[in-house]
Parts: C-alpha cells; sequence; structure tokens
C-alpha cells in the first residue's frame, strides 16, 4: 500500500525556512489531485494553517519568537511513497477530514510574542 507524504514548512517574515513532513496511510486510495483540491479549499489563503489545530509539529526556529516571527504554517506539497511504516497514527483521510473541520471553526492565528512558552 503507498503513503502520503504532507510536506509542509515554516516560513518567518525574513524568508528563513524549516521543513517537515508527516506520512499518512491511504487505504481509500484517495487521489492526490483530490486531496490537493480539498487542502486548497479550506488552508488560508489556499496554502497556510496553524499547525499545532491540525495536530502537526510546530516547525518554529530555535531563538522563537523574534521579530520576524508569524503563526502560521504553510503547505508544500504531497508526495506518493512505498509505505515504510514511519506514518501517523492517522490515514490521510481523516487528516483532510480534520483540515475540514478547522477550517469550518476558523484559523486561529496568534501573536507568538503573546504565547507563555517556548517550544
Amino acid at each position: 500500500m503507498n503513503s502520503i507524504k504532507f510536506n509542509y514548512l515554516y516560513r518567518d517574515a525574513g524568508n528563513y525556512k524549516n521543513y517537515g513532513f508527516q506520512v499518512f496511510k491511504n487505504p481509500d486510495n484517495l487521489p492526490v489531485s483530490m486531496i490537493e483540491n480539498k487542502l486548497a479549499a479550506t488552508f488560508f489563503e489556499g496554502l497556510l494553517f496553524i499547525a499545532n489545530q491540525i495536530d502537526l509539529p510546530e516547525l518554529f526556529h530555535e531563538d522563537y519568537p523574534t521579530i520576524d516571527d508569524v503563526s502560521f504554517h504553510e503547505y508544500a506539497g504531497l508526495e506518493i511513497i512505498q509505505d515504510t511504516g514511519d506514518v501517523s497514527g492517522r490515514t490521510i483521510k481523516e487528516f483532510v477530514e480534520r483540515i475540514e473541520q478547522e477550517s469550518v471553526l476558523g484559523w486561529r492565528f496568534f501573536d507568538p510574542h503573546e504565547r507563555s512558552y517556548r517550544f
């Protein structure tokens, strides 16, 4: 069975980036094009989201927060990969459903300087 690799990144206002990914099983064989369409329709401006709202690790820089920091992460594409065993506990279908739910509730952007904890 193939899996889907969800690629994303954190980009601060200075354009410094940290990259990450999450791998999801795809037992329903959802086509990548369908997943991409759903993501574009639900992410803020088609590609921005709040990582902790959809249970993804945040990719903030070590010196977070700085004056250049923002609250959102950025979608960077999907890949079909061979099942490696290194997968999330969710399927890609469950992940997309969670994104759709959070989009309806609204992306909760925040001021990074108002958070009371470090990453």
